[in-house]
């Protein structure tokens, strides 16, 4: 960012019209040229100013990589922040050769026959640790309300599904005292990974190729609507996940969240209602949605989640929240 910014090759007109904050970042990022940065990661300053110039003389087709495996540790938010930053310094989200901005086939839900149970409080959200923020499910928040001691919680018993958490949480130390304070654990899982081995009880599911799984329609350049058919039967005892999840619901009073017979009745009627062709999605696997602007450049509309409706260099946000605002290494 140094480099960008301090030769001016930057997307200007770019950030003029779709960011705020430019002004403070130039400030910030001051002090951290090249040779502040070389000892830190052993690049040369050379290297360093000739891969700038080479991704800022390509933009906005320059893609900043998020990664992967990065957040496992305290800093992930503000690196992939600074990444994000790089990325509209280059002009790249919303841009042909950038970051396109993809749509989705609207499926609409099946017509349950039931009032949802009210929310209960969430149990992810430990003192002092509110995440303010987050806006998933947070496993390890979960982890550490089971321990025994934690205010306000009083869990007894997980089911875990298709996760290894003594892998994949961050602190295992944790994770099993966790679980040795649980009066149950119940998972399902198509392997036996770390956790069936603390689990009462195993439901082992049927892999992707023995069952027929919900409909995909994720966010792409060109929409679709996807399924998964069972080319063969389910070895053993194992089950599709559908399966086990409606038998659990039958046997604890809530057959009402489950009105239909399996995963096909319940496809089918989601496809129907999307006004798509069934046997057409059965025997092809792929229905193709109507492609909209993904760039500026086809008459896209940026708009981006934030307060001020634009890419925010400067995170008031989080500075109310007392983080930094801006990327600090």
């Amino acid at each position: 960012m140094n480099v960008i910014l301090t030769e001016e090759r930057y997307d200007a007109d770019y950030l003029e019209q779709h960011a705020v904050g430019l002004d403070r970042l130039i400030e910030h990022v001051q002090g951290k040229t090249p040779e502040w940065a070389w000892p830190i990661t052993g690049l040369e300053p050379g290297l360093i100013r000739e891969t700038a110039r080479f991704i800022a003389a390509a933009r906005p087709a320059s893609l900043i990589h998020p990664g992967r495996r990065v957040v496992r540790y305290g800093d992930d938010t503000q690196r992939n922040r600074a990444k994000a930053i790089l990325a509209a310094l280059l002009g790249s989200w919303g841009r042909r050769g950038g970051f396109v901005v993809p749509s989705a086939m609207d499926i609409p839900d099946f017509p349950y026959t039931t009032t949802a149970h009210p929310a209960a409080a969430k149990v992810d959200r430990v003192e002092p640790h509110h995440y303010p923020v987050a806006d998933q499910v947070l496993a390890s928040g979960l982890c550490e309300a089971t321990i025994p001691g934690t205010a306000g919680y009083d869990l007894k018993a997980w089911m875990v599904y298709g996760t290894n958490l003594i892998q994949a949480l961050p602190n295992p130390k944790q994770t099993i005292e966790a679980i040795q304070a649980l009066d149950f654990i119940a998972v399902v899982d198509v392997l036996p990974a770390e956790i069936c081995g603390w689990a009462d009880v195993v439901l082992p599911e049927a892999t992707y190729l023995e069952r027929c799984d919900e409909l995909w329609a994720p966010y792409y350049e060109e929409p679709f609507v996807a399924v998964r058919q069972p080319v063969v039967e389910p070895m053993y005892e194992s089950k599709p996940g559908w399966w086990i999840a409606r038998e659990l619901a039958h046997r604890v009073g809530l057959a009402d969240y489950f009105p239909w017979k399996d995963s096909e009745e319940y496809a089918r009627h989601r496809v129907e209602a999307a006004g798509l062709d069934c046997e057409q999605l059965k025997a092809t696997g792929v229905l193709l949605g109507e492609r909209t602007p993904v760039v500026e450049e086809e008459g896209l509309g940026l708009s981006f989640d934030t307060p001020s409706g634009k890419i925010e260099l400067y995170s008031d946000t989080l500075e109310q929240l007392g983080f930094d605002p801006m990327p600090e290494y």
